[in-house]
């Protein structure tokens, strides 16, 4: 069993229910923000849908079959740890897309004032963005099953002496 394989597994699912990207003001009256399967409102504690998360969806399907995989790949046996570099894959996947096209989303919607990471000055004073738990959870994650791959674990066979035969 590839150890750190699993636990690169483990965080690529506790990524999954972490917040990916959020808005924040100063006085937290008013924070947005964005998981992977829904978006939430923490003023009123409502939670709503963006009308173009496609992104989101595609980011939780391919992070789900990236966790699935690495865990295949850390437990079944050391041959396929091929496994992990396909579920390393998604996952850097599943980063790439959520990024670009929030990003995306960003610029179309906001006219490119509002980006990954900025701060600009809003009705309730000075507004932050910025990607957040669950986007930099899913990196590490990404980065330790990849890093598995290239640890090979322990053996646990012992060294057999030699065997010695008598005839009689």
């Amino acid at each position: 069993m590839n150890y750190l394989g699993i636990a690169a597994a483990i965080l690529v699912f506790v990524s999954v229910v972490l917040p990916w990207w959020t808005i924040a003001t100063p006085n937290q009256s008013y924070n947005i923000s964005i998981y992977l399967y829904r978006a939430s409102r923490d003023a009123n504690g409502d939670y709503f849908d963006s009308p173009n998360t496609w992104y989101c969806q595609s980011a939780l399907i391919l992070l789900i079959i990236a966790g699935l995989t690495g865990l295949v790949g850390s437990i079944v046996s050391y041959r396929f740890r091929g496994m992990l570099a396909i579920g390393g894959s998604l996952a850097l996947a599943s980063l790439v897309i959520f990024a670009s096209g929030l990003q995306n989303f960003l610029s179309q919607s906001f006219a490119g004032g509002v980006g990954l990471f900025s701060q600009f000055q809003g009705d309730s004073g000075s507004v932050t963005t910025y990607l957040t738990f669950g986007f930099w959870t899913a990196l590490v994650a990404t980065i330790l099953m990849f890093a598995a791959i290239i640890r090979r674990p322990k053996s646990s066979t012992k060294s057999n002496a030699s065997v010695t035969r008598t005839t009689l």
